[in-house]
């Protein structure tokens, strides 16, 4: 085989890419978000005392009830089913009560951290783990806007498919 170099036929330099206009879209939609967050990252929070940050993670419980829409009875009987557990009394069970002096005596009766597994999944609000991530200048985001965020991760593939486009018009692949 020869060492020659091959060359691009002329003719296929002249062909049009239909993915031309989506690719400057992208990359125009791209510029507009990394300057939307281009804004500084707020500096961490930390809790000026354990009464506050226990009253702090009170407040975020009662905002994912209420963006829930349902009652504390039957967010008790929900974590009651997620964990399993009889509500009758025998053994280990959530009731009412507890919840109630969780969620207004915070300070007195903190929240077991691993009941916030079970209020994220019913409530289907992040409201509590983003207190928790806030104090730490962090930030929550959801399924959705996950999604959104991977297709940031395209960019590399468009940027090889524009430099791909510039050789074939150019003439010079490598």
């Amino acid at each position: 085989m020869s060492k020659r170099s091959r060359k691009i036929d002329p003719r296929q330099c002249k062909l049009a890419f239909s993915w031309t206009k989506r690719v400057e879209t992208h990359l125009a939609d791209k510029v507009e978000i990394l300057e939307a967050a281009s804004e500084t990252i707020p500096d961490p929070r930390p809790m000026e005392s354990y009464e506050e940050a226990c009253i702090e993670l009170s407040v975020a419980i009662k905002k994912a009830i209420r963006h829930w829409g349902q009652g504390r009875l039957e967010l008790v009987k929900a974590v009651n089913a997620y964990f399993g557990w009889n509500p009758d009394g025998d053994g280990k069970s959530l009731s009412i009560h507890m919840l109630n002096h969780y969620l207004s005596k915070p300070a007195e009766y903190p929240i077991p951290g691993a009941l916030l597994f079970a209020i994220h999944h019913i409530t289907g609000s992040l409201e509590p783990c983003r207190s928790l991530a806030e104090a730490e200048g962090g930030e929550v985001i959801s399924q959705e806007d996950k999604r959104t965020l991977m297709l940031g991760k395209m960019e590399s593939a468009v940027w090889e498919l524009n430099r791909l486009k510039r050789e074939l018009r150019n003439g010079s692949a490598k």
